[in-house]
Formats: structure tokens, sequence, C-alpha cells
């Protein structure tokens, strides 16, 4: 408000013929503007020099008469402003009381587009909260998608799926499952996540945790420093700072890894991929001459045998497994780069000839993949795909049979299919259709027998036919 225009309001306000909106602008602008509130303070000390002078007390040292008219219209512009102020510290307090009684939600929440969850309440009746709000006892499972988490003390996260998550307080948070960021201010030190296997106290910081059902949960410090304790074994204690990584194991220890900021998100994604790609993949084989090994454990590293593999853009990862037994026996786990991927489909049949299909959310650099098994195979094969546009967590829909092709009958919209095979056929390769639709990413020996992979793009919700012909 320009100074002509506010001395005409204070005039017209002492007057008695300001108008309502007139008044309202008048009242926050004395609320807002500093300089306003400093004429108001001139005004009330020339009203009271008027007061002492009154009373033979010249504290306006020489005021000319025709002046006097001047001061006195300014001493009830000073009163209208009193007036002003008290009724708007009167409007401040009733709003203050107004709010007091809505009462602030613990934790309230958004969540990407075509996220897929759902939420339980411990709460009733009245006090059940509504909308996306979550209060103690709130139960969220996230099945796809992702959520971000905004609590009244200020905590900010972003929760990726699959996640399940219980908030038990206000400052602490059961996850049971789920890949989640946090950032704590300091005004909320002692935040506290739970996970099946740590206590995570905050100190002031900014952290991510990953939390998967049978693999060892992981804490990763960006900023700051956090306050970790191992539930399993003797409950060891573990300070960790910025750029620190660790895996906690059973019996108590802690085991470094590395960091990897990229597992993480700060935010809702402003978009969501509406194609799903394969941006690179890479074949492997253990007994590229037809040899039976016969280990429990493979390793197929970045630089040797995954060389050239570039999984950094990401979203998922898929690895296919094609492998021949010594005996009985299945894969027990599959790593890459350290962390433990996911089972998507394992065939379940006594055979020694089998297959797996195991993914990874968002895997970061590139890494080793190791394979162990329970029991001995005599070789292994299969390929690593890196996909992008991909959803968090396992696949739509999975199939196996006994046979050289394969239908999923229930196809999914902006999918790829992977499929996976193993037969007892020892021609050096396996014949894969290369037409416009079908591509071979795997078909080589797996010991004494054979193994293949192949992926297909889907754009319809169509039944996919992948056909793995050979000529024996």
């Amino acid at each position: 408000m320009k100074p002509r225009e506010l001395e005409m309001h204070i005039q017209d306000f002492f007057d008695g013929c300001i108008g309502e909106g007139e008044f309202v602008a008048l009242q926050q602008e004395l609320y807002d503007n500093p300089q306003a509130r400093d004429t108001y303070r001139e005004y009330l000390h020339l009203h009271h020099a008027l007061r002492f002078r009154s009373k033979g007390v010249d504290l306006l040292r020489v005021v000319p008469m025709d002046k006097v008219n001047e001061r006195r219209q300014k001493r009830a512009f000073k009163q209208a402003v009193m007036v002003a102020a008290a009724v708007l510290l009167l409007g401040a307090v009733i709003m203050a009381l107004f709010n007091a009684r809505e009462r602030q939600p613990t934790l309230t929440f958004n969540t990407s587009r075509g996220s897929d969850l759902s939420i339980s309440h411990q709460l009733t009746g009245e006090d059940l909260p509504s909308g996306q709000t979550l209060e103690p006892g709130s139960r969220l499972i996230l099945r796809h998608g992702v959520v971000e988490l905004e609590f009244k003390s200020g905590v900010r996260s972003v929760v990726r799926a699959p996640a399940d998550l219980t908030l038990l307080r206000e400052d602490l948070v059961d996850l049971k499952k789920g890949t989640a960021w946090f950032e704590v201010p300091k005004k909320a030190v002692g935040f506290q996540v739970r996970t099946p296997d740590l206590v995570l106290t905050d100190l002031g910081t900014e952290f991510g945790i990953i939390s998967k059902p049978d693999v060892s949960d992981e804490v990763h410090v960006f900023h700051g420093k956090v306050e970790v304790l191992n539930r399993r074994g003797v409950k060891n204690v573990a300070t960790l700072t910025k750029g620190i990584a660790r895996i906690a194991e059973p019996a108590g220890r802690w085991h470094d890894t590395s960091m990897n900021r990229s597992a993480f998100l700060d935010e809702l994604p402003k978009s969501v991929p509406s194609i799903v790609s394969v941006d690179d993949f890479v074949a492997f084989t253990s007994s590229p001459n037809n040899e039976m090994i016969g280990r429990p454990s493979y390793t197929f590293t970045a630089e040797k045998a995954l060389s050239g593999f570039d999984a950094s853009k990401a979203d998922k990862l898929v690895v296919t497994l094609s492998y021949e037994l010594r005996g009985s026996g299945y894969v027990h786990d599959v790593t890459y780069g350290g962390v433990r991927m996911d089972l998507a489909v394992r065939s379940n049949n006594s055979q020694q000839i089998q297959t797996a299909i195991y993914y990874l959310d968002s895997p970061g650099a590139s890494g080793d993949l190791v394979v162990n098994m329970r029991g001995k195979a005599n070789g292994i094969g299969g390929s690593v795909v890196a996909l992008s546009g991909a959803a968090s967590g396992g696949p739509a829909t999975t199939d196996m049979v006994a046979g050289r092709s394969i239908q999923l009958a229930d196809g999914v919209e902006n999918s790829v299919a992977i499929v996976a095979h193993a037969c007892n056929d020892n021609r050096p390769d396996v014949s894969i259709p290369l037409d416009s639709s079908v591509k071979k990413l795997f078909s080589g020996p797996t010991g004494s027998s054979m193994g293949a992979a192949a992926y297909l793009k889907t754009d319809s919700p169509d039944p996919v036919t992948v056909n793995f012909p050979t000529k024996g």
C-alpha cells in the first residue's frame, strides 16, 4: 500500500467512514508493513507529547498554532491505529483457537500417479483419520509406486514399493519392508526407524534404509550421522556418519557395503514412464565348451563375463538362469553387486535341468553376479537384462510349463515378457525365432545340457507366446 493511500485509509477510519474492504486492507497493512507500524509509533509519541503539553510540560519544544489542529487529527489517527491493532490481535487469537481445535495430523502423504496401496487405522469412530493422513497405529502397505510422507515434526520421507510400514509414534516408524529415504531436521533429532534387523536413531541427518524379506537390512548415510542398533545376536550399536553404508548381519555384526544413492528417491517422480524398454542385456555361461563343472557357487564378474553391460540407468534388473543339477538341489540365492535379488519364478520339478528368473529394483552401478546353489550345478548359463520404465516389485504374471513353448494367457499392456528355457539337447545352440517380436537374450550350453532365454515386448493385454524349437 502506498503512503498516501495508507494515510487516506487511516483518516477515513478515524472519521468513521472507512469501508469494510478498506478496513480489512488497513488491518493487513499494519500487520505486514513495518513502516506502517513506524507511522503508528510516531503518532503515539505525538499523542503523549500533546498530553504532557496540556499539563504544562512542553515535550514538543515549539509548536506553531497552525499545527495544533493537524496534531489533533494525528492524535485521532493514533487512536484509530490502536483500535485497528487491537482488532487484529483479537482476530489472531480467535484464529489460533480455531486452529487449535483442528488438530494437525501426525503424518500426511502423497503418492505418485498409478500407485497401488492400502491403509488401515487403529483409531475408530470420530478419531478415525480422514483423507491421506496417518496417526499412531496406522499402517500403510504400498504394492506399487512411490509415496511421500510429511511428518508434523518436519521429517520427510519418500518410500518405494514394495513397502509395509506402521506409524507407532510421531517419532517412530516400523518399516517391515521397503526402500525408504528420510530427511530429519534439527528440531526432530531422535526420530527412529525400526526394521526387522535394526533400529536407527537419527542424530540430525539424511539417510536411506533398504529392508527386504529374507535379506539383511541396509543403512546408507548421506549427510550427518545416525546411531544404529543391530537387533540380532549381541545387538551391537554403531554410529554411522556421512558416506558410510552398512548391512546388519546375523549375530549382531555390521558389514560394510558400497553407497547406493540411486536406489533412493528424495521426491515423488514428476512423471511416470509410459514405455517399458530393454536398455541393455548380456549373456553368460559357465560352460562355453559343454564342460561339466559341478560347483555350489558361480560368480560372473562385471569385468569379464558381464563386460560392457550397463545397468546405471535401469529401473529394474532381470536375470534368467538355465542350469543343470548334479543330483538334487536348486538355486538358493542370487546377488548382483552384493545385493540379494528377489525370486520371480523357478521351476519346481525333480529333473536335472532347471530354470529360474530373478529381479532387482534400482540396481545402480554394474556389479558381479553370484549364483549360490543348494547342492551343486554342472553348469549355469543365462542373461542379465536392464529395463527402464518398469514398475517396482515382482512380475505382473508368471507361468511355467514342461515343453518348448510357453504362453502367458493373461498378457499385460505395456510390458516386457522374459522367458527362460532349458533342455537336454546336446546341440551347440538352441534355435530361437528372431522375428520382429521375439528377441534372443541367451542361447548356449549349461554343462552337458542347453539353455536359452528371450524377451517379447507387448503393447496389449493379449496372450503372449514364445517358442523354443530345436532339432532333437
